[in-house]
């Protein structure tokens, strides 16, 4: 609820104080930006779920993950962050679509249905927000069904099953749409702001908020503008589970036993985001697919 009452990480300032905070720092956070999102959303309407080419092999004998970030490479996100950042332009090169595909009905196929009786797989690609696109707010519209068909393609690269005869209907929904229809939300931005080159993907909301800490101490950050933002409403505390067991050894034995810890997670010591290492994790909770190897130029 937090991006529709208007809190979010800017009011960590006002609730913390400035004795605990330097004025660089507070000047940081305030210069994050609340206008416009910056998530492409295509609602895949399909006749059959997704059967990844890989699957077989990795689940064997369990089920599918309901989220699968495609073709995530290093290369296809510096192309990425160049395209959204750099250039201000959403994505033309398929080779730099990450992008996420959620099938919400993965474990549970009568969860959600269409009237056709197909599924929905919804898509989640990044774009520069509205205001920052070199073409105007309202280029993406204009590109939304090359972008829908690229979105496509990559599945299609990883599912050979989803042809174009297995889609019942596809439904978009661009940064500039969720502008003008939620005007409850911060920004008409559900991930509560928009998504800049010095806070992306693991380093939300600002790389010294990374891992959730704040700088008062026992005080965490545990919010829809905390990595991984937006609704991945589970996963930001599921995250902190993560660090709070490195800061405090006792949880170990009052962890609940439903909660484990994932085999992705990368500790400070290891290398996380605030560690001397300085190195950028994808985070914890997530399982990616696309070995560097494994080309997608179907342009």
């Amino acid at each position: 609820m937090g991006v529709i009452n208007n809190t979010h990480v800017k009011s960590l300032p006002g609730l913390i104080g400035d004795a605990h905070i330097t004025s660089s720092f507070r000047q940081r956070v305030e210069d994050l930006s609340l206008k416009g999102g910056s998530l492409f959303v295509a609602n895949l309407i399909v006749k059959e779920l997704p059967e990844y080419v890989d699957a077989p092999e990795r689940y064997e004998g369990i089920n599918y993950p309901s989220g699968m970030a495609l073709h995530c490479t290093t290369e296809a996100l510096l192309g990425q962050m160049k395209d959204v950042h750099t250039d201000r332009m959403h994505p033309t090169d398929i080779d730099n679509y990450i992008a996420w595909y959620i099938v919400h009905g993965n474990h549970d196929n009568t969860r959600i249905r269409s009237t056709e009786g197909g599924h929905v797989v919804t898509v989640n690609l990044q774009v520069p927000a509205p205001e920052d696109h070199r073409d105007g707010p309202e280029a993406v519209n204009d590109a939304k069904h090359e972008i829908a068909e690229n979105i496509r393609k990559v599945l299609h690269h990883y599912a050979p099953n989803m042809t174009e005869d297995k889609y019942i209907a596809t439904v978009i929904n661009t940064p500039y749409d969720s502008e003008q229809r939620n005007a409850g939300f911060v920004g008409g931005n559900w991930m509560g702001m928009r998504q800049s080159e010095d806070e992306w993907w693991a380093r939300k909301p600002l790389p010294e908020l990374a891992r959730y800490r704040t700088p008062v101490a026992n005080l965490y950050l545990c919010h829809q503008t905390s990595y991984p933002g937006g609704l991945c409403l589970n996963a930001v505390p599921y995250n902190l589970m993560h660090i709070l067991k490195e800061d405090y050894p006792e949880i170990e034995s009052t962890t609940p036993e439903w909660w484990y810890p994932s085999p992705w997670h990368i500790t400070d010591a290891d290398g996380g985001a605030n560690s001397p290492v300085g190195a950028s994790s994808i985070g914890s909770g997530y399982r990616v697919t696309g070995p560097s190897e494994h080309s997608i130029n179907l342009a």
